[in-house]
């Protein structure tokens, strides 16, 4: 039964000429190394830390953030216990971060401004591996 399934399962790779099939392989596990992206919304009344969690297995190279809400405070981003960038957000923003990153997580901290309490964020994040 097993046989059968891997014949079946490899029959398309037969097409291929000498070389393709490592290509098609190739292009395979690049498509599952990738994580996948992870959308988010918050109420930020409050101080409050988000974790940045990295879902894939390969080796973190990069890390691209896309932020967008209403609110005023201060909004960093932390790689362990060091603050790596920040913005000072006042009102409606859109924020982005694509840069080199190499730990497998990390996390944001939200820092209102006194006396806001109507502070929305959408985060939009992905670990490139």
């Amino acid at each position: 039964m097993i046989e059968i399934l891997a014949q079946t399962a490899l029959r398309p790779f037969r097409l291929l000429t000498r070389d393709q099939p490592l290509l098609a392989l190739v292009c395979l596990l690049l498509c599952l190394g990738c994580s996948s992206p992870t959308k988010t919304e918050f109420n930020l009344s409050k101080n409050q830390e988000i974790a940045l969690v990295y879902s894939g297995s390969g080796h973190v190279h990069g890390l691209d953030l896309e932020m967008q809400g209403h609110g005023h405070g201060e909004l960093e981003l932390h790689e362990g216990d060091k603050k790596y960038t920040g913005w000072k957000l006042q009102g409606d923003f859109k924020e982005s971060y694509h840069g080199d990153w190499y730990a497998a997580g990390g996390r944001l901290v939200w820092k209102p401004s006194p006396n806001q309490t109507q502070n929305q964020l959408q985060l939009n994040y992905q670990f490139r591996d």
